[in-house]
């Protein structure tokens, strides 16, 4: 069972999932994106639902006849509101889709295996900014709580013969629409990224499938696979200057300065960096 699945990486974990022959119950609130991208791709169940709401419906609905050995819990909503704006309502969706969804889809799914004794794989989709400021807070907030759960459940579960691991995507194209404002988007964010590039969904997917293959992690919980192309390396010096070595000329004193600062050890034609590389 994949969630999310009608676009941008719940889209993508599920066709690779059909691409390995797995059967697939492709979950999203949007029956159309569901219809457009995965209808008539053999193994694919297309189930349209509001996970925001209580799950219980949803999974009596596919436990008659379904055996479902992996859940990716991937779908996730922000307001776009800043901390001012957000309106209880605003906040209480974000949650419930974000938070309240997968931790109640997840337990009726564990239950039901532990009823049959089946062992499962759990994979979330957290996100960097489970720990990184995204200007968002009611969804960077939301993530932060996810990956604690992942810890949790890792822990509980683990007993019982269920895996659970995420994925921590960064900034990972999933809405650029060709538009001259979205290029600029691109290529402004992309400067940030040592690799050079937004990641793609489809850089993301195989981490999943990995992580629920019993051939590849099956020592594996409580895990989260970082897929950011180095995007969490970012040093906030260097938004201050145009790149490592613009930052490296422009602190440096000495030989290619008129005159050396002050300081202890200054002496003509010396470097000098101060106490622990800081500058007076």
């Amino acid at each position: 069972m994949v969630t999310g699945a009608g676009h941008g990486i719940g889209l993508a974990v599920a066709r690779s999932f059909l691409r390995e022959g797995a059967t697939v119950c492709a979950v999203d609130v949007s029956e159309e994106n569901l219809t457009r991208q995965l209808g008539g791709a053999q193994g694919a169940e297309l189930v349209c639902a509001d996970l925001g709401g209580d799950p219980r419906p949803l999974v009596a609905r596919l436990v008659s006849g379904n055996a479902i050995d992996v859940l990716v819990n991937n779908v996730g909503v922000r307001s776009g509101k800043s901390f001012l704006e957000i309106e209880p309502e605003d906040l209480r969706r974000t949650y419930a889709t974000n938070i309240e969804g997968p931790w109640f889809l997840t337990r009726q799914w564990v239950r039901r295996w532990l009823d049959t004794g089946r062992r499962g794989s759990v994979v979330f989709v957290l996100s960097l900014h489970s720990d990184a400021i995204r200007m968002n807070p009611d969804y960077s907030t939301s993530k932060a709580a996810l990956a604690m759960l992942v810890k949790e459940l890792a822990v509980e579960l683990g007993p019982h013969g269920v895996r659970v691991n995420a994925v921590a995507p960064g900034a990972i194209d999933t809405w650029s629409d060709g538009s001259e404002r979205s290029r600029a988007h691109v290529e402004r964010s992309s400067r940030a990224v040592p690799l050079g590039r937004l990641g793609a969904t489809d850089d993301v997917a195989p981490w999943v499938l990995a992580l629920s293959d019993e051939r590849v992690a099956a020592y594996t919980t409580g895990s989260v696979i970082t897929v950011d192309g180095g995007l969490g390396l970012h040093n906030w010096l260097l938004d201050l200057y145009a790149d490592a070595a613009d930052e490296r000329d422009s602190t440096r004193f000495g030989a290619d300065t008129p005159a050396s600062p002050p300081g202890p050890s200054a002496t003509p034609g010396q470097e000098w960096t101060g106490v622990h590389g800081q500058h007076p």
